[in-house]
């Protein structure tokens, strides 16, 4: 369409479209167009949105009518009168088989005359071009170059990047004519020189894009197509010196094919105006632009580059956001930062977009790499491309990146052999020689070992060992260096401290296994270690065949140590001193020591570590322990991610830990660093390119330092200092996500395997002999007891775990080691008066097992199983008779006894908390019913009207119990009508706290949210108890999980208060802070913000209600984990007969009813009876009609009720009918008694 428009001499407009066009934008541009004359081309007009292009379609057939009408004048579809042209022209042109395309409505397509456009003769245009660029011999050029690129398109292999097609093609046409010409400028002119042109240009020009497989056989392809030529690379000296100078002063390694790289995309550069760089995590793509750029600058070409990620922003941020109830027109950072450089005329600019490429974003740019050169924005504006401006894209691949995309790019691939691991170490010994002014023969021992050692090793580990990451190797080789930086920093260099062979050798070792084996698991440590001794490796001696080096340390002089004898002793108090709280109870462990080890020798560097490791292995504990202990220079801060985290959401709390120090540059306060704990990293939703937006702003904010200004137009850059990140995520597999390879190659990735079943007895068997000792009042045979304890409650958590594995209708079936910690809590509560023996401790062990394992099945034949099981094992353990009383269910309770009443001191006094079995359930029905009574006084308005049966105090006493534990949340899961709010409120009565519950409406949103989550952090500050209940009819908006699942994380929402509102809420904790903490309180804000948040965390129990029918509450526990983790589980099974039974009973006996006592049970029998009786009828209508049918509890009472209501008109119709009755017999009988008078009376008248 172009060339026809230049052939017929008219000028020619592209607009670029995209899904930002509205109706009035277009409409303008049809307004220009017919004023103008002009052709105008539409690119891509099926990527505007549907209804966009109805509108569209009447103001075409506006033009068009105009047109054949040809008039002069006329009345737009707006109604506006405007002057016509008739020498314009609209072309629009589509490509239907691309993502986010629409299909063109019926009305449009009556507009235009479509025109399949096909693949035209290569093999002419090659011949025409090589004629018109000069080439005597184009005839056999053309059909060498032809051959080349059809050999290609067939033998090479399929790569998303390759492009042989036309736009390459003419842009190999448009170089050799500019090469030839050169040529003759400088006098090169011989028999041989248009085919050494042709040859080089291709060989050049396409090398630079293939991968390594590829090179041999496209140099083989050239060998045969020109016979006996033999060209050197092209040697540009001056950039060949410069580049030196530059990476020599930098103090990095002058790597031949890494250079290469570097001079193909200087080629590129001199030739496209788009470029992009692609290639695996680490292979040097970034250092190629910054010092590709720097030697261009020493030549006298400066070059300024602006960077950009475009996945850290949404489409509106990058390119710019229309109003449409105003019109006008805000820049996005693209658009701003290339406005930006169309200003600039001192030196070249580099626009450099580093992110994931998809056909979304990467569209709008069309007409910038293409001819056009022009930046086409929604609002009209057409900004053309300087010369000096170049777009350089940095992308790991191209897969979502459309073939238009990609022929419309110069191509620079670095494989994973450009740079290899070698130039990574000999660029570090290097500085270990300038900057840490190390010994030769340090250096030279140290270099001995990578050489000999690291490929054999990398290569075992690869062929034999299966990582639970896939991590290239020469990142793991980085990880190796950051451990020996972190050993070789404990020498004092100016001491003349030095190591001898043996010690490098140690420390050579260390790290190797941390790095290349930080991933690995238990077998294949095993693996690597016996693979090490093999080498002769100085890897310690091994007393068994389960000791490893991976359970050795290196001291202060190197010599290997177990990592127990470097465990700290721990001591739980004993009476009279004062318990500490449950979760602040960590007790070291090897596991715990080692871990910490490990990320302080990293982090001390100030660089990123990654954690990863399976639920309950202790990650988050470890990490926020050693943040939250480090030394005053240190802010720590915590962040959940969940799979709605945005990038936007993590910018706005990254913002909200900082604060300005000046500028646009922002930071802790002076003399601090922030060292951020980001839980979760993997849990952010993959788009439907595959990309994890999220944490792509987390890479850029790693690499660049920061991030723009999204709040306001423009591209203000706003840069973060002195900020460190630790990462934790689960291991990637089904079901959970993997990060980027570009945000990983920052971290130091450890494996954080699952404790050993020693270690996990040692830490509970220290608490529980620590609680349950003679100083607190208990037996020697309770004591005893509690020693074996802990062995007994691991056999059944892991009987547990390998007998319930997870399906897709029982997803919630993880068990971790937070049961583990949760039967210990409960456990913890036992009061001496109650616990007397070991027949009562093992009822309590038994109860607190049942409800942290069994109250979360779904079937009651599994919970059987369990009770059996942990009867089993306590028998084997303790024998028969200790055991009898375990054989039947036992429930506990901590609100059975009465309020102490005192004559002396008239005062309310409050129930004892004494956790006790609830002996039957008589006297339990007793007692909650006179606290209900007490409930409906104090709460008038919400009274509440329970039918006490048996599953309904059940399920009160597990709730109960898990308010009454420190910082316990509870999961509550059951359909519709179950009594999960009834019994909450209740419960949260008996316990005494308050209930706390927003209020949704329609316009409730993530505003309202928010102000009741501030209302609800002050009412838990205020040491209050208070329980949040939160309902899935109450979840708006999806994000609302977000917060409830940093809440149940780590009680932190980041951004949830300004810093006028903190300071309101320190004035007032600043008294109870310093009363409470006392020596250890110190007037600062950080010391008050985790003051009040771990006031909030002991203060509220966060209730959640919902219902486990469909796909949702599924999908929604994999993408909050929090709401399992965080959470004990309460399953709610369907009622069982006799709660159907009893609630039957009470409807019947609410209101009068004919009939004797037997006919109210016979009624109340057929009612549960009815409905069981649907029930058992579902499955089989399920699979005749293959229709799922839910018969709830609240069908159920409804019911009831509508039977009630039902009942109660007919017998009020009745007693109407039998008052008429009645009265209608009355009237006869008066009136037959009238009768009989008047006759007496006409008888005494005769």
């Amino acid at each position: 369409a172009k060339d026809m428009g230049r052939c017929c001499g008219r000028l020619f407009i592209v607009i670029n479209c995209s899904d930002q066009m509205t109706t009035h934008g277009m409409g303008r541009l049809f307004k220009g167009v017919a004023q103008a004359g002009c052709w105008c081309c539409f690119d891509e007009v099926n990527r505007v949105q549907v209804e966009v292009l109805s509108v569209v379609a009447a103001q075409v057939g506006c033009l068009f009518n105009a047109k054949r009408e040809r008039r002069k004048e006329f009345k737009f579809t707006d109604g506006t009168t405007i002057k016509l042209d008739n020498r314009c022209a609209v072309f629009v042109t589509m490509n239907p088989s691309y993502a986010g395309r629409t299909e063109l409505p019926e009305n449009m397509k009556a507009l235009f005359r479509p025109i399949a456009v096909v693949v035209p003769d290569r093999l002419v245009i090659i011949r025409v071009r090589l004629a018109a660029a000069g080439f005597q011999e184009s005839q056999l050029l053309s059909r060498k170059f032809f051959v080349l690129y059809k050999l290609c398109e067939e033998q090479l292999s399929k790569q998303t990047h390759y492009d042989f097609g036309l736009r390459n093609i003419l842009s190999m046409l448009r170089t050799c004519g500019s090469t030839l010409r050169r040529c003759g400028r400088e006098q090169i002119i011989g028999a041989d020189t248009e085919t050494s042109v042709l040859m080089r240009v291709l060989r050049d020009m396409n090398l630079s894009k293939l991968i390594d497989e590829d090179c041999l056989l496209f140099g083989s392809l050239i060998q045969d197509l020109f016979p006996g030529l033999v060209l050197d690379y092209s040697d540009n000296t001056a950039l060949h010196s410069a580049v030196t100078s530059v990476v020599e002063k930098a103090g990095l390694i002058f790597h031949e094919d890494w250079v290469r790289k570097m001079m193909q995309f200087h080629e590129q550069w001199l030739v496209r105006h788009g470029i992009c760089v692609m290639g695996p995590s680490g292979v040097g793509k970034t250092s190629l632009l910054r010092f590709l750029s720097l030697a261009l600058g020493q030549m006298g070409t400066p070059v300024k580059s602006w960077r950009m990620n475009p996945k850290a922003l949404t489409t509106v941020q990058m390119f710019g956001k229309l109003d449409k109830s105003t019109g006008d027109w805000s820049d996005g950072v693209f658009s701003s930062l290339w406005r930006k450089a169309c200003k600039r005329r001192n030196d070249h600019v580099w626009i450099e977009v580093d992110g994931p490429v998809d056909t979304l974003w990467i569209e709008n740019l069309n007409t910038v790499l293409d001819d056009s050169k022009t930046l086409t924005l929604a609002n009209g504006d057409r900004i053309g491309m300087p010369p000096f401006l170049r777009l350089v894209f940095e992308v790991e691949n191209l897969d979502n990146a459309s073939p238009a995309t990609v022929s419309r790019m110069g191509m620079v691939y670095l494989g994973l052999s450009t740079l290899g691991w070698r130039p990574l170490v000999q660029s570090w010994l290097m500085k270990l020689s300038s900057v840490r002014r190390r010994k030769k023969e340090e250096i030279a021992t140290i270099e001995g070992f990578f050489m000999k050692h690291m490929d054999a090793t990398l290569e075992f580990v690869s062929g034999n060992c299966h990582p639970v990451m896939v991590i290239f190797s020469h990142n793991l080789v980085s990880a190796a260096l950051v451990l020996l930086d972190g050993f070789i920093e404990t020498r004092d260099i100016h001491s003349n401290s030095f190591f001898n062979s043996i010690q490098l050798e140690r420390i050579f070792c260390f790290a190797l296994v941390w790095s290349v084996g930080g991933l690995l698991e238990t077998a294949c440590r095993q693996k690597l270690h016996s693979f090490l001794k093999g080498r002769k490796l100085a890897v310690p001696d091994s007393p068994d065949s389960v000791t490893t080096i991976y359970d050795c340390s290196l001291d202060s002089s190197m010599e290997w140590t177990p990592w127990s004898s470097l465990v700290l002793p721990f001591t739980y108090p004993k009476p009279p001193e004062t318990p500490p709280p449950f979760h602040s109870i960590l007790v070291p462990t090897v596991d715990s020591t080692r871990l910490s080890f490990l990320i302080d020798i990293v982090a001390k560097q100030r660089l990123p570590v990654l954690l990863v490791g399976d639920s309950g292995s202790a990650k988050t504990v470890t990490v926020q322990k050693y943040i939250y202990s480090r030394s005053d220079d240190v802010l720590p801060k915590s962040l959940s991610f969940s799979s709605v985290s945005t990038p936007f959401l993590f910018q706005k709390s990254i913002q909200s830990f900082v604060e300005k120090i000046s500028g646009n540059t922002f930071g802790p306060p002076p003399g601090r660093r922030i060292i951020l704990f980001v839980d979760d990293l993997s849990m952010p939703e993959k788009n439907q390119w595959g990309d994890q937006e999220t944490n792509e702003i987390t890479r850029q904010l790693i690499e660049e330092g920061g991030f723009y200004n999204v709040d306001k137009p423009g591209s203000e850059w706003h840069a973060i200092l002195s900020f460190q990140l630790i990462g934790a995520m689960h291991h990637p597999s089904a079901g959970y996500n993997d990060i980027p390879n570009r945000l990983k190659r920052h971290f130091a990735v450890f494996n954080v395997t699952f404790p050993s079943s020693t270690s996990v007895e040692y830490i509970y068997s220290l608490i529980l002999c620590g609680k349950f000792c003679a100083e607190g009042g208990f037996s020697a045979d309770v004591t005893q007891t509690a020693r074996i304890l802990p062995a007994v409650t691991y056999k059944l958590w892991e009987m547990v775990k390998q007998k319930m594995l997870p399906t897709p209708s029982k997803f919630h079936y993880f068990f971790n080691l937070r049961d583990l910690s949760t039967i210990l809590h409960g456990m913890l509560r036992a009061d001496p008066s109650v616990v007397k023996n070991t027949s009562q401790l093992l009822l309590l062990w038994k109860h607190e097992c049942m409800r942290v394992l069994a109250d979360r099945f779904t079937d009651e034949m599994e919970v059987g199983w369990c009770h059996r099981k942990a009867v089993a094992l306590a028998e084997s353990y303790f024998g028969p008779e200790t055991v009898s009383a375990l054989k039947e269910p036992v429930f506990m309770a901590d609100f059975l006894r009465e309020p102490v009443e005192h004559d002396e001191v008239e005062q309310e006094e409050s129930c004892p908390s004494v956790y006790e079995p609830i002996g039957s359930f008589a006297v339990l029905r007793r007692r909650v019913n006179s606290l209900m009574d007490e409930y409906n006084e104090a709460h008038r308005k919400q009274k509440l009207d329970l039918v006490l049966f048996e599953f309904a105090m059940v399920h009160l006493l597990r709730i109960n119990r898990i308010l009454k534990l420190e910082r316990g949340n509870a999961l509550l899961i059951g359909v519709g009508g179950s009594g999960k709010q009834s019994l909450t409120r209740l419960a949260t009565h008996i316990a005494g706290y308050s209930c706390f519950q927003i209020s949704v409406s329609k316009s409730y949103g993530l505003s309202n949210l928010m102000e009741d989550l501030k209302a609800l952090y002050k009412l838990a500050a205020s040491h209050t108890p208070v329980a949040f209940l939160f309902s899935d009819n109450e979840v708006k908006d999806e994000c609302f999980l977000d917060y409830i699942n940093m809440i149940l994380k780590n009680g932190e929402i980041a951004g949830l208060h300004t810093k006028e509102e903190l300071d309101l809420i320190f004035e007032d904790l600043r008294p109870s802070a310093s009363r409470e903490l006392k020596g250890a309180f110190v007037d600062t804000t950080e010391v008050l913000y985790r003051y009040f948040i771990n006031r909030v965390r002991d203060n509220l129990h966060v209730i959640l209600s919902f219902s486990p029918v469909g796909d949702r509450f599924r999908q929604r526990a994999r993408k909050f984990p929090g709401l399992i983790s965080g959470c004990t589980i309460d399953w709610f099974t369907e009622w069982p007969g006799e709660a159907l039974l009893a609630l039957a009973r009470d409807t019947v006996s609410g209101y009068e009813i004919i009939g004797s006592g037997k006919v109210r049970e016979d009624l109340a029998f057929h009612m549960s009876e009815t409905h069981q009786g649907i029930i058992r009828l579902v499955p089989s209508y399920f699979s005749r009609y293959r229709r799922n049918v839910f018969v709830t509890s609240t069908i159920y009472l409804n019911f009831l009720q509508k039977f009630k209501e039902l009942y109660q008109a007919k017998y009020d119709e009745m007693m109407k009918l039998m008052q008429n009755l009645h009265s209608g017999l009355k009237k006869l009988a008066q009136a037959q008694e009238d009768v009989g008078t008047m006759k007496q009376q006409l008888v005494e008248k005769e």
